[in-house]
């Protein structure tokens, strides 16, 4: 049995839950989506230990952020917004870590972006 199904079938869930929980499954997804996607885009020269990987601008150009990854997989995520600041990061070879992180609210705009672009940085490559 599926273990999403035990878990309504033990009571740890209801269906009602289960109904709206949409969002939960689409964010897996993307994270699964988007990690095998870093595996493809993002590069290392010989030598190099961290890479630029993200950059953003809104349309006033009032908020900026960007992030970088490590060779060991880090990708830390910054903005200007209120003084410029680290606003979180994960390691990308930890599908738990990468999903979880989107509990950060200052992070998960700026992850599922990095993560969206990735995708379709990866699709173009095929």
């Amino acid at each position: 049995m599926d273990k999403l199904v035990m878990l309504i079938a033990n009571g740890e869930i209801t269906v009602e839950e289960m109904a709206w929980s949409r969002e939960i499954f689409e964010r897996a997804e993307l994270v699964v989506k988007g990690l095998e996607a870093c595996k493809k885009t993002i590069k290392f020269l010989p030598g190099i230990s961290e890479v630029e990987c993200y950059s953003y601008i809104d349309e006033g150009s009032d908020y900026v952020s960007w992030g970088t990854c490590t060779k060991s997989g880090n990708f830390a995520c910054y903005c200007n917004w209120g003084g410029n600041h680290l606003t979180g990061s994960c390691n990308l070879r930890n599908y738990r870590e990468v999903f979880l992180s989107f509990e950060q609210s200052d992070f998960a705009y700026d992850l599922k972006r990095f993560l969206e672009e990735q995708i379709k940085l990866a699709e173009k490559t095929k």
